[in-house]
């Protein structure tokens, strides 16, 4: 059911300086800042050989990320994506195992379709 982790996102209250970090000290790839108005945040990704680390900005007051700043102001990680065969049997079974979902996210780009549910981390351990 589950397969390789896609990435981890990162909170960060500063997206220019946690980029700084990634690019200049640890010498990470870092994509240009990509404004996500429909999700509330502007993000980068930093390719790592194995997967890739999202870096994730308030876009807006009412930004999803802004509401997590506030309760952790120098951010944290939010959250880790990882890919499924197929995404709607994973959900289904998720549910049927007691999961409890946040949100389901649709993501349109030239290069591809997303569909991202996020589920409370109480399932998996978290917190």
């Amino acid at each position: 059911m589950i397969g390789k982790l896609n990435h981890i996102a990162i909170a960060v209250p500063d997206l220019e300086s946690a980029s700084k970090i990634y690019r200049d000290t640890l010498g990470a790839n870092v994509s240009e800042p990509v404004p996500m108005p429909e999700h509330g945040v502007t993000t980068v990704f930093i390719e790592l050989p194995n997967t890739k680390i999202e870096l994730l900005e308030p876009l807006g007051d009412d930004s999803p990320i802004q509401n997590y700043l506030l309760k952790n102001p120098k951010g944290g990680m939010h959250h880790i994506c990882y890919e499924v065969d197929d995404i709607y049997a994973s959900r289904d079974k998720l549910i049927a195992d007691g999961a409890k979902f946040w949100v389901a996210v649709s993501h349109r780009s030239e290069l591809m379709i997303s569909l991202f549910y996020f589920f409370i981390p109480k399932i998996s351990a978290g917190r």
